[in-house]
């Protein structure tokens, strides 16, 4: 998106409109318009997706502004809900404002992250003839929580008069603003006071480990990462707000458990037993709830793989989906906010933030070392699994090597800051269509055998379970169809990851150099 220079200037907190005015005064004719005051809301999704694509979002009443984030321009501006704590991007009427953030945020809600009150004051600055030359809009912003009202100017031009607008620019360059979106700065400032700052929260991990910390020290940072990932999406999980706060929580859990798996003796072993345990736990309570979510966000897509004679048949399949959801949405809720969780989660933060009694057996290595040894010794097992898969081997085989693909993924991103950063993204990137591939094969078994046990359990004698069972069964044909067409595919896939080029690259990046451990 081009940035275009907008007339948005913000106020220094030691300046009083009044001073601006009386400047103008010398040159210019100044009429006041009545003051309009409204309460603004700013949302965004958790994880900040319009933010990460240079939008703002804001909502006053049941208007909706899409705006340029880095110049406050209106992009679009269309009616919609009202705010609540989540609103999904259907729930706005079909138009341009909608596809847009359906684009961008998916099966992501967005909800309030900073509201407040504006009062806007228009003045027309006018010539010696009585005509307005410059239209000046005096913004007040009082965010919820803040002490200080931020102000902000901003100017319009009136067309033929681009000196008089100059003129204007320069006597407002004297009291030293700053060119900057009010909307911005406002909801920058509700944030603050909300204990949030725009784009605090990504799934992806972030991390920035030392190569010569010890290995213990890394671990610790990795793990502490995770648990606040947790932590921050729990209460989202709770308020049912979207599926993708179980999905975080659920993939900060399954890279716990793979750390405490692929990073041996670095912590004492009678603690990566009793962790390994808990957090399987977390993942077994989980683990329905996230599986229902996954199906119905299906629902568009298979109503697309059939006939339309067919589709309504599915009506009832997602209708008990939705009600086996719900119950299992309680059961989780009732688990996590049980002793139990509240007990895993307690320890392990006070695990991480004690020092060990009993030390393990590389937990003072320099982490690089251990960093190269088990990512390498991944890629090779992925790479030996997929080099022995022929068109005659068993489905499950590629299953099993899907789960290695993900393992080799979590150790790259756990250590991935020890490494250029533009190899290591090269390597993910090359990974990551090998999984997508892995994933979309796995997803079309499981999701057979998932209709297949529905179709097994329906009672013949209604139309109602007619229709399902014959939509079921053409479900079920398109999906082996394509999954028969997918494993055709897998040489050529898995042909790309394993290339001269890629193993160069791995071998390069991985290959440990210092004395084996």
């Amino acid at each position: 998106m081009e940035h275009q220079v907008v007339d948005n200037w913000y106020l220094p907190e030691t300046m009083e409109p009044t001073a601006l005015f009386k400047r103008l005064k010398r040159k210019f004719g100044l009429v006041h318009e009545p003051e309009v005051h409204h309460k603004i809301t700013y949302c965004d999704s958790f994880d900040w997706r319009l933010f990460a694509n240079d939008y703002l979002l804001s909502c006053v009443g049941t208007a909706w502004r899409l705006h340029d984030l880095h110049t406050g321009e209106i992009i679009m501006e269309e009616s919609g809900p009202k705010v609540n704590k989540a609103c999904f991007a259907k729930a706005f009427q079909a138009g341009r404002l909608q596809q847009q953030l359906t684009d961008i945020l998916e099966m992501r809600c967005v909800s309030p992250i900073a509201s407040g009150e504006v009062t806007v004051q228009e003045c027309r600055l006018v010539n010696k003839d009585e005509k307005t030359v410059v239209r000046l809009f005096l913004e007040q912003h009082q965010m919820t929580g803040a002490d200080d009202r931020l102000r902000a100017v901003r100017l319009e031009p009136v067309r033929g008069y681009i000196d008089e607008l100059e003129a204007v620019r320069s006597i407002l360059k004297q009291f030293e603003p700053v060119n900057r979106p009010p909307a911005y700065i406002a909801m920058e400032q509700g944030c603050t006071c909300l204990g949030r700052t725009p784009g605090d929260y990504s799934s992806k991990m972030v991390l920035h480990l030392d190569p010569d910390q010890t290995a213990r020290s890394a671990v610790g940072i990795i793990y502490k990462q995770l648990l606040e990932a947790m932590h921050v999406n729990i209460p989202g999980v709770l308020a049912d707000l979207d599926s993708e706060f179980l999905h975080d929580f659920r993939v900060a859990v399954r890279r716990t458990r793979s750390g405490l798996s692929l990073i041996k003796g670095v912590l004492p072993p009678a603690v990566v037993e009793k962790y390994k345990e808990d957090f399987a736990y977390l993942g077994q309570v989980t683990g329905p709830t996230r599986d229902l979510d996954v199906y119905l966000l299906y629902e568009d897509e298979y109503k697309s793989r059939l006939p339309e004679t067919l589709q309504d048949g599915l009506h009832s399949f997602f209708e008990n989906l939705a009600a086996l959801r719900a119950q299992e949405q309680r059961a989780l809720v009732r688990e996590l906010k049980g002793p139990r969780v509240e007990e895993i989660l307690c320890s392990w933060q006070a695990y991480l933030d004690s020092e060990d009694t009993q030390s393990a057996k590389f937990a003072d290595s320099p982490v690089i070392d251990i960093a190269t040894k088990i990512i390498y010794r991944r890629y090779k097992r992925v790479l030996k699994d997929g080099l022995a898969i022929t068109d005659k081997t068993p489905d499950r085989e590629i299953h099993r090597l899907r789960i290695q693909g993900k393992k080799l993924r979590y150790a790259i991103e756990f250590f991935a800051s020890l490494f250029p950063a533009q190899d290591i993204a090269t390597a993910i990137k090359r990974l990551k269509k090998l999984q997508n591939y892995l994933g979309d094969f796995n997803d079309l078994s499981v999701q057979q055998d998932v209709l297949r046990n529905h179709l097994q359990g329906i009672r013949p004698g209604s139309r109602k379970n007619l229709e399902l069972g014959a939509a079921l069964g053409a479900l079920m044909s398109n999906l082996h169809r394509e999954q028969v067409k997918a494993r055709g595919d897998f040489a050529a896939i898995f042909g790309k990851f394993s290339s001269a080029r890629n193993i160069a690259l791995f071998e390069k990046l991985f290959t440990c150099k210092k004395e084996a451990i």
